[in-house]
């Protein structure tokens, strides 16, 4: 016998036809699907962390719309840079500091967030991000969390790819496949301990 969904839980298989992004603001908006929107959320967060940097990236914008919107933001680009860091360093323990663009105001905006929370579904849009959980910097950098933040703005890749152009369909399915099961933690830990076992042999990010 089938068992149907608990009441006020949306099915796996709803969640099956949605990009990982539509899951992220689908299960947001899902009260009973906290765990859903926990896992689905860390996986696009940290897809979108490691795309927000390029060997030899950093440096200031070219002239264009993204330099223009800095200035008027924050002042000029070393500002942002001091402003940036601040509120990422500052967030307190696991999280995030993000540039994200105010739909509503059509401004930059700097915020920093708690755990797996992200601007997605909350009228802003991700322009980069940075890793404050602290498994993303210890094994190099202990407790000098500054150090770290200061070290990946040096590496920002001016043009972060969306993670649904990032995982290929066949990743993208299989995390879907296990939405139900609350196991893609597992998926958004997997990789980045990956990464980091690869950036501890390069003893670089």
């Amino acid at each position: 016998m089938r068992r149907s969904a608990p009441s006020g839980r949306t099915p796996a298989k709803d969640y099956a036809a949605l990009s990982l992004e539509d899951i992220v603001k689908t299960a947001r908006a899902n009260p009973n699907r906290a765990g859903v929107f926990n896992a689905a959320a860390q996986v696009w967060n940290h897809t979108f962390y490691w795309s927000s940097m390029k060997p030899g990236g950093g440096g200031e914008p070219p002239a264009g719309k993204l330099k223009d919107e800095i200035g008027k933001a924050f002042g000029d680009f070393a500002k942002f840079k001091t402003v940036f860091a601040a509120a990422t360093v500052g967030q307190f323990a696991s999280g995030w500091g993000w540039l994200a663009w105010d739909e509503k105001e059509k401004k930059l905006v700097i915020q920093a967030t708690a755990n797996a929370e992200t601007p997605l579904g909350r009228g802003f849009k991700p322009i980069l991000t940075i890793d404050v959980w602290e498994h993303a910097y210890y094994l190099d950098y202990q407790n000098r969390r500054p150090d770290y933040v200061n070290a990946v703005i040096e590496r920002v890749h001016r043009k972060p790819t969306r993670p649904n152009n990032v995982l290929r369909n066949r990743d993208a399915a299989e995390l879907r496949n296990r939405v139900d099961r609350h196991r893609l933690a597992d998926a958004a830990h997997g990789p980045l301990l990956r990464h980091r076992r690869q950036a501890a042999a390069r003893q670089q990010l």
